[in-house]
Protein backbone atom coordinates (compact mmCIF):
# COMPACT_ATOMS: atom_id res chain seq x y z
CA UNK A 1 0.00 0.00 0.00
CA UNK A 2 2.92 2.19 0.99
CA UNK A 3 4.82 1.63 -2.69
CA UNK A 4 1.19 2.32 -4.32
CA UNK A 5 0.44 5.66 -2.25
CA UNK A 6 4.19 6.72 -3.85
CA UNK A 7 3.65 6.08 -7.42
CA UNK A 8 0.13 7.07 -7.35
CA UNK A 9 1.10 10.49 -5.54
CA UNK A 10 4.10 10.89 -8.07
CA UNK A 11 1.66 9.89 -10.66
CA UNK A 12 -1.05 12.48 -10.11
CA UNK A 13 1.35 15.18 -9.56
CA UNK A 14 1.80 14.82 -13.63
CA UNK A 15 -2.31 14.65 -14.07
CA UNK A 16 -2.06 17.88 -12.44
CA UNK A 17 0.55 18.97 -14.65
CA UNK A 18 -1.07 17.90 -17.91
CA UNK A 19 -4.56 19.34 -16.58
CA UNK A 20 -3.08 22.81 -15.96
CA UNK A 21 -1.61 22.26 -19.59
CA UNK A 22 -5.05 21.94 -20.75
CA UNK A 23 -6.73 24.41 -19.15
CA UNK A 24 -4.11 26.43 -20.87
CA UNK A 25 -4.82 25.20 -24.27
CA UNK A 26 -8.49 25.39 -23.90
CA UNK A 27 -9.35 21.73 -23.32
CA UNK A 28 -11.37 22.77 -20.23
CA UNK A 29 -13.63 24.88 -22.07
CA UNK A 30 -13.99 22.72 -24.49
CA UNK A 31 -15.73 20.01 -22.20
CA UNK A 32 -18.02 22.79 -20.69
CA UNK A 33 -19.19 24.02 -24.21
CA UNK A 34 -19.69 20.18 -24.76
CA UNK A 35 -21.89 19.95 -21.89
CA UNK A 36 -23.80 23.03 -22.75
CA UNK A 37 -24.39 21.90 -26.03
CA UNK A 38 -26.34 19.17 -24.96
CA UNK A 39 -30.34 19.00 -25.58
CA UNK A 40 -32.34 15.95 -24.14
CA UNK A 41 -35.11 16.84 -26.52
CA UNK A 42 -33.11 15.95 -29.49
CA UNK A 43 -31.45 12.86 -28.54
CA UNK A 44 -30.00 11.35 -31.78
CA UNK A 45 -27.99 14.51 -32.07
CA UNK A 46 -26.78 14.79 -28.54
CA UNK A 47 -26.73 11.05 -27.62
CA UNK A 48 -23.35 10.34 -28.72
CA UNK A 49 -21.76 13.95 -26.53
CA UNK A 50 -24.31 12.59 -23.71
CA UNK A 51 -22.75 9.19 -23.24
CA UNK A 52 -19.17 10.92 -23.22
CA UNK A 53 -19.85 13.70 -20.12
CA UNK A 54 -21.99 11.04 -18.19
CA UNK A 55 -18.65 8.85 -18.92
CA UNK A 56 -15.93 11.72 -17.73
CA UNK A 57 -18.26 12.55 -14.67
CA UNK A 58 -18.53 9.22 -13.48
CA UNK A 59 -15.18 8.66 -13.97
CA UNK A 60 -14.10 11.67 -12.18
CA UNK A 61 -16.18 9.94 -9.04
CA UNK A 62 -14.16 6.91 -9.18
CA UNK A 63 -11.44 8.88 -9.45
CA UNK A 64 -12.22 10.89 -6.00
CA UNK A 65 -13.60 7.78 -4.22
CA UNK A 66 -10.68 5.71 -5.42
CA UNK A 67 -7.40 7.22 -4.62
CA UNK A 68 -8.52 10.12 -2.30
CA UNK A 69 -8.61 7.79 0.66
CA UNK A 70 -4.87 6.12 -0.33
CA UNK A 71 -3.08 9.49 -1.03
CA UNK A 72 -4.09 11.65 2.24
CA UNK A 73 -4.90 8.82 5.06
CA UNK A 74 -3.13 5.61 3.31
CA UNK A 75 -6.20 3.45 4.31
CA UNK A 76 -8.39 1.58 1.40
CA UNK A 77 -11.93 2.90 0.15
CA UNK A 78 -14.32 2.62 2.82
CA UNK A 79 -18.16 4.32 4.29
CA UNK A 80 -19.95 6.79 1.47
CA UNK A 81 -16.66 6.94 -0.50
CA UNK A 82 -17.13 2.85 -1.18
CA UNK A 83 -20.92 3.23 -1.74
CA UNK A 84 -20.31 6.05 -4.49
CA UNK A 85 -17.35 4.27 -6.14
CA UNK A 86 -19.61 0.94 -6.34
CA UNK A 87 -22.60 3.01 -7.70
CA UNK A 88 -20.54 5.00 -10.45
CA UNK A 89 -18.36 1.67 -11.88
CA UNK A 90 -21.24 0.46 -13.45
CA UNK A 91 -22.29 3.70 -15.21
CA UNK A 92 -18.42 4.26 -15.96
CA UNK A 93 -18.33 0.79 -17.43
CA UNK A 94 -21.84 1.19 -20.06
CA UNK A 95 -20.12 4.65 -21.17
CA UNK A 96 -17.12 3.29 -21.45
CA UNK A 97 -18.22 0.32 -23.61
CA UNK A 98 -20.56 2.52 -26.01
CA UNK A 99 -17.59 5.53 -26.06
CA UNK A 100 -15.19 2.25 -27.65
CA UNK A 101 -18.26 1.25 -30.04
CA UNK A 102 -18.66 5.13 -31.45
CA UNK A 103 -15.37 6.21 -31.23
CA UNK A 104 -13.57 3.29 -32.72
CA UNK A 105 -14.27 4.32 -36.55
CA UNK A 106 -12.22 7.67 -36.07
CA UNK A 107 -9.60 5.65 -34.06
CA UNK A 108 -8.58 3.43 -36.71
CA UNK A 109 -4.37 3.70 -37.48
CA UNK A 110 -3.98 4.67 -40.99
CA UNK A 111 -0.99 3.44 -43.38
CA UNK A 112 1.90 5.19 -42.36
CA UNK A 113 -0.40 7.30 -39.66
CA UNK A 114 2.32 7.27 -37.03
CA UNK A 115 5.35 8.17 -39.18
CA UNK A 116 3.56 11.07 -40.09
CA UNK A 117 4.37 13.77 -37.36
CA UNK A 118 1.70 16.41 -38.42
CA UNK A 119 -1.02 13.64 -37.97
CA UNK A 120 -3.10 14.44 -40.84
CA UNK A 121 -3.96 11.76 -43.60
CA UNK A 122 -4.96 12.69 -47.03
CA UNK A 123 -8.34 12.20 -48.12
CA UNK A 124 -9.58 11.63 -51.88
CA UNK A 125 -13.10 12.24 -52.65
CA UNK A 126 -14.77 12.64 -56.12
CA UNK A 127 -11.72 13.04 -57.77
CA UNK A 128 -10.25 15.67 -55.61
CA UNK A 129 -7.72 15.82 -52.58
CA UNK A 130 -8.73 16.98 -49.13
CA UNK A 131 -7.12 17.69 -46.19
CA UNK A 132 -9.22 16.23 -43.23
CA UNK A 133 -8.52 16.34 -39.53
CA UNK A 134 -7.93 13.13 -37.37
CA UNK A 135 -6.84 11.84 -33.94
CA UNK A 136 -3.04 11.95 -33.63
CA UNK A 137 -1.35 9.15 -33.48
CA UNK A 138 -0.37 9.43 -29.70
CA UNK A 139 -4.42 10.09 -29.47
CA UNK A 140 -5.60 6.98 -30.71
CA UNK A 141 -2.79 5.40 -28.96
CA UNK A 142 -3.74 6.33 -25.98
CA UNK A 143 -7.40 5.62 -26.60
CA UNK A 144 -7.29 2.22 -26.94
CA UNK A 145 -4.92 1.70 -24.12
CA UNK A 146 -7.49 3.36 -21.84
CA UNK A 147 -10.11 0.61 -23.88
CA UNK A 148 -7.69 -1.94 -22.65
CA UNK A 149 -7.15 -0.65 -19.36
CA UNK A 150 -10.67 -0.28 -18.74
CA UNK A 151 -11.19 -4.03 -19.42
CA UNK A 152 -8.11 -5.14 -16.76
CA UNK A 153 -10.04 -2.67 -14.17
CA UNK A 154 -13.31 -4.03 -14.47
CA UNK A 155 -12.11 -7.64 -14.65
CA UNK A 156 -9.97 -7.61 -11.90
CA UNK A 157 -12.17 -6.37 -9.50
CA UNK A 158 -15.04 -8.77 -10.32
CA UNK A 159 -12.33 -11.57 -9.75
CA UNK A 160 -11.05 -10.32 -6.72
CA UNK A 161 -14.75 -10.44 -5.60
CA UNK A 162 -14.84 -13.95 -5.65
CA UNK A 163 -12.95 -16.69 -4.09
CA UNK A 164 -11.67 -18.65 -7.00
CA UNK A 165 -8.18 -17.24 -6.20
CA UNK A 166 -7.91 -17.46 -2.85
CA UNK A 167 -6.32 -14.93 -0.43
CA UNK A 168 -3.04 -14.10 -2.10
CA UNK A 169 -4.40 -14.18 -5.22
CA UNK A 170 -7.76 -11.89 -4.50
CA UNK A 171 -4.73 -9.40 -2.75
CA UNK A 172 -2.67 -9.76 -6.70
CA UNK A 173 -6.04 -8.49 -8.38
CA UNK A 174 -6.99 -6.19 -5.57
CA UNK A 175 -3.31 -4.90 -6.56
CA UNK A 176 -3.96 -4.88 -10.27
CA UNK A 177 -7.08 -3.42 -10.09
CA UNK A 178 -5.16 -0.25 -8.17
CA UNK A 179 -2.61 -0.06 -10.61
CA UNK A 180 -4.41 -0.64 -13.82
CA UNK A 181 -6.91 2.20 -12.77
CA UNK A 182 -3.95 4.73 -11.86
CA UNK A 183 -2.96 4.04 -15.68
CA UNK A 184 -6.07 4.53 -16.85
CA UNK A 185 -6.40 8.02 -15.18
CA UNK A 186 -3.07 8.80 -17.11
CA UNK A 187 -3.56 7.32 -20.68
CA UNK A 188 -7.02 9.57 -20.57
CA UNK A 189 -5.40 12.40 -19.47
CA UNK A 190 -2.53 12.04 -22.33
CA UNK A 191 -5.29 11.28 -24.71
CA UNK A 192 -6.70 14.81 -24.23
CA UNK A 193 -3.13 16.69 -24.04
CA UNK A 194 -3.07 14.56 -27.57
CA UNK A 195 -6.27 15.55 -29.18
CA UNK A 196 -5.57 19.84 -27.78
CA UNK A 197 -1.96 19.17 -29.71
CA UNK A 198 -3.75 18.51 -32.83
CA UNK A 199 -5.22 22.04 -33.29
CA UNK A 200 -2.10 24.31 -33.77
CA UNK A 201 -1.14 21.69 -36.05
CA UNK A 202 -4.21 21.99 -38.50
CA UNK A 203 -4.52 26.51 -37.91
CA UNK A 204 -0.32 25.76 -39.02
CA UNK A 205 -1.77 23.40 -42.24
CA UNK A 206 -4.22 25.89 -43.49
CA UNK A 207 -2.23 29.27 -43.11
CA UNK A 208 0.51 27.06 -45.33
CA UNK A 209 -2.33 26.15 -47.93
CA UNK A 210 -3.49 30.03 -48.24
CA UNK A 211 -0.36 31.11 -48.80
CA UNK A 212 0.51 28.18 -51.55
Amino acid sequence: MNMFRVISTIGFLGVIAAIIYLNRAGGLTGLVVEIRRIRFGDFRRDSKRSVYVLGIASFIILILTGFLPILFTGNSVTGVALVLHVVAAPVFAVCIAIVGILWADSHRFEPGELRNRSGLVTEKKRGKSSKKQINSGGQKITFWLALVLSIVVMTSMILSMHALFGTHGQEVLLDLHRYSALFLVIACVASLCFGIGVKPVLKNQKTEDKIK
